[in-house]
């Protein structure tokens, strides 16, 4: 949830209006020459002072192996890189150069392909991929062309500033002290924060430029990005120089990994030497990040707390906050937790969250635990439910926080809650699936349909099987086994004794848009019965996408609901016994999206034969 609040936070500022002078996004800002290291001085020639690179070529890379070695010098908050980078050619001609781009705030030192120095020449261009709003784009001439579908190994060496930067944010009219509190990123003596692709490019990438003012499409871009990296391996080595205290924890794409330090001779002038070693993983759906802090450890209650020293006493609330929870994640996930729920604090109080699997970036405050439990619901189901696919990580988690709203405020809370992202995702569905792919859950790259849709469809599975079969397999549940895209939908199918193939084809494997129901007919008449009614309710779809939802016939007696089933372009009609006078049908209750309201009611009126 506080990863999703700040891309929520980050979301709204795009709709601030662009300042004047701003550069065009794509657009070449500036052109020097190349730095080049003793490395290739033997091999490079002066670049050229401007060049193009079609986006069709920079969407052609694909990064497949990324091995990142970096050395951090906290006092002038500058890094040193070697980056070993596997890069794979998924156009359809050869490639005789390829498009490599790191922050605006570094240097290009020296580009090697087996042990030869490259050619390259470089500029910069603007992006808000990175928080400079420019990134600095290498064009690397290859030693013979790329093949289709072949893979090409370079050594990068580059340096340069790491220090927080609201370039980008100001530009489109965020007043600076809010700005850099949401681009926090940087080498400081406390903490070092590096977010990776949409934050800071401190690796090397190759994207099309995106804007923060071009909507949801940024958040989109970024999201594609790590899905299209989501198999690729990853590897980091930093080593962190400095004069005060030593760090004391490190998060190397999100895994936390041990800090060896070698502290600096008594009376010397040398810093002390710090290095964090992550072993070659997989990436996921994820940019590589690097936290490194000086923190202060507390754990309790499946959490692990690093706080600044002024916070450790407030680490209390967020260990009572997840002992409140415990309740209901044992109820869904079962009592063994995967693996612990890391919360560090950031570099400032005012810093925005940020969320990467099972580790939690905010900040640590002596709050009312109450205050704590929507997020807290959210980014605790990601230790007891990690899953690589997106959908089903995000998706159950934004289902958590849901399901707690609903018990501490209610049914109507909760689908209220849901219903304030339903617009969006009406939006983002595709007008004619017939002709449009859209975004299938299972290749889904934008937070509205693998947050927002995916929690809708858990709702609705829950409506559909009931909460206990939903609940063991969610315990069920074996990321490592999860080999195929219907993995979980086999899984809910064992425990739920339904076939499920009619529900997952439309709302998982498949972007079929969403359903658009109306109640067409309401015919009641006198039962067999004292006081008893045959309703006969006919509910119609004109949507794209089949709907299963409850329909409630109320009296003043008694309310009779029954779940039907109506596909995409068809009507369903089924016949309710009610005891009393029936005054009103209402079909589907908020659980299922719907491109207008999700909720329909229509009174029933007499005629006197009734």
């Amino acid at each position: 949830m506080q990863g999703f609040v700040a891309a929520m936070f980050l979301l709204a500022l795009t709709v601030a209006p662009v300042a004047s002078g701003q550069a065009q996004q794509g657009s070449v800002i500036a052109n020097s020459a190349a730095q080049t290291s003793s490395e290739n001085k033997a091999g490079a020639t002066t670049p050229e002072t401007k060049f193009e690179v079609a986006d069709a070529t920079r969407r052609a890379i694909l990064f497949t192996k990324y091995g990142l070695d970096v050395r951090l010098e906290t006092r002038d908050a500058t890094m040193h890189a070697r980056a070993i980078v596997t890069v794979k050619n998924e156009s359809a001609a050869p490639l005789d150069a390829i498009p490599l781009q790191i922050s605006s705030s570094f240097a290009w030192e020296a580009i090697n392909a087996e042990g030869k120095a490259l050619r390259f020449v470089h500029h910069m261009v603007a992006t808000d991929a990175d928080h400079t709003g420019a990134m600095n784009e290498a064009l690397v001439t290859l030693p013979a062309p790329l093949a289709v579908g072949s893979e090409q190994t370079l050594t990068v060496f580059y340096s340069g500033s790491a220090a927080p930067n609201a370039k980008r944010l100001e530009a489109i009219g965020t007043p600076p002290d809010v700005a850099i509190h949401a681009d926090w990123d940087g080498i400081r003596e406390e903490f070092t924060g590096l977010r990776g692709f949409g934050n800071v490019l401190w690796y090397p990438v190759c994207d099309v430029p995106v804007a923060l003012g071009d909507g949801d499409r940024f958040f989109s871009a970024i999201g594609m990005t790590k899905l299209r990296e989501s198999a690729a391996s990853v590897s980091i080595t930093v080593t962190e120089e400095f004069a005060g205290g030593a760090p004391t924890v490190a998060y190397l794409d999100g895994v936390t990994v041990p800090v060896e330090v070698t502290p600096a001779p008594e009376g010397s002038d040398v810093p002390g030497i710090a290095t964090a070693k992550l072993k070659e993983t997989k990436l996921g759906f994820a940019t590589p990040t690097l936290f490194l802090a000086r923190r202060a450890p507390e754990s309790g209650n499946n959490l692990k707390l690093y706080a600044r020293q002024s916070d450790a006493a407030a680490t209390q609330s967020y260990m009572t906050a997840a002992s409140i929870l415990s309740s209901q994640m044992t109820d869904w996930f079962g009592a063994k937790v995967k693996r612990e729920l890391n919360v560090l604090d950031p570099a400032e109080a005012e810093d925005s969250p940020f969320e990467d699997r099972a580790l939690l970036v905010t900040n640590i405050a002596n709050v009312d635990p109450k205050k704590l439990l929507g997020p807290m619901s959210h980014v605790l189901t990601h230790a007891y439910f990690p899953s690589p696919r997106p959908w089903l990580g995000e998706g159950v988690a934004q289902f958590m926080a849901s399901v707690w709203t609903e018990h501490q405020q209610g049914r109507e809370a909760a689908i209220t809650q849901m219903d304030n992202q339903r617009g969006a995702l009406s939006l983002a569905e595709p007008a004619d699936p017939n002709h449009d792919a859209g975004q299938p859950l299972v290749r889904a790259h934008d937070p509205i349909f693998y947050r927002t849709k995916a929690a809708y469809v858990f709702w609705m599975l829950r409506g559909i099987v009931g909460d206990k079969p939903l609940m063991a397999a969610l315990e069920q549940y074996d990321a490592a086994a999860d080999q195929s895209s219907d993995y979980f939908q086999h899984l809910l199918e064992q425990t739920s004794g339904q076939k499920l193939d009619w529900f997952f084809n439309d709302w998982v494997e498949r972007d079929r848009g969403l359903p658009d129901l109306n109640i067409q007919a309401v015919t009641p008449s006198q039962g067999s019965g004292e006081d008893s009614y045959i309703v006969a309710v006919t509910v119609a779809n004109s949507g794209t996408a089949v709907a299963d939802v409850p329909v409630t016939v109320s009296s003043a007696d008694a309310t009779v609901t029954a779940e039907m089933r109506i596909e995409a372009g068809g009507r369903a009609t089924h016949r309710f016994l009610v005891h009393g006078r029936p005054t009103q049908v209402q079909a589907n209750d908020g659980t299922t999206p719907e491109t207008e309201a999700s909720v329909h009611r229509k009174d029933i009126a007499y005629t006197p034969a009734q």
